[in-house]
């Protein structure tokens, strides 16, 4: 297990600096529209400085970072194309009686109703499906082993499916 270690603020700036430029341009190309190619560069560089443990000094810092940019394009590519599908879907789907209600909630509702969960279950769910940490990360956020991080997923997802078929029974 690695240990964390912080960069200073000097060589977060230098990084930056350095970088920035040929970032932005990289992301305009995929995103094709200025502000989410800035929003891109910003996540980024917010990546990096999470994950600033696993940089070797003897690798590339732009290649470093252009990987980083590209993993975090294609992951909002993907996570764009649910969204298309699930809005498209919900609609031909609504006077379906056999229709799951997940395919038709709203990312509003979900996030209201994780608010609703207690603090362990609410914290484990929210680093795993909305930040994307994997096992290891929740644990060492959140002191848990492991095996209780995936315990209280399971848990919290639970609750989660009876929370939402609680609210579609109200007509939320």
């Amino acid at each position: 297990m690695s240990h964390w270690i912080a960069p200073d603020q000097g060589v977060l700036g230098e990084l930056v600096h350095r970088h920035q430029v040929a970032l932005l341009a990289k992301a305009r190309k995929l995103c094709r529209d200025d502000q989410e190619a800035r929003d891109l560069v910003q996540d980024t560089f917010e990546r990096a400085f999470r994950k600033f443990h696993s940089f070797s000094p003897r690798t590339n810092e732009r290649a470093w970072l252009m990987v980083i940019l590209g993993n975090l394009f294609v992951d909002r590519v993907k996570r764009q194309k649910v969204i298309q599908f699930e809005q498209l879907h919900s609609e031909h789907l609504a006077n379906e009686p056999d229709c799951p209600p997940e395919l038709m909630v709203a990312p509003e509702i979900i996030h209201a109703l994780v608010a609703q969960l207690d603090e362990t279950l609410r914290q484990v769910i929210e680093l795993k499906e909305f930040q994307e940490l994997d096992y290891s990360e929740i644990a060492s956020r959140t002191g848990a082993k492991v095996g209780t991080v995936g315990s209280r997923l399971t848990r919290a997802r639970e609750q989660l499916r009876g929370l939402l078929k609680a609210a579609m029974r109200r007509g939320q």
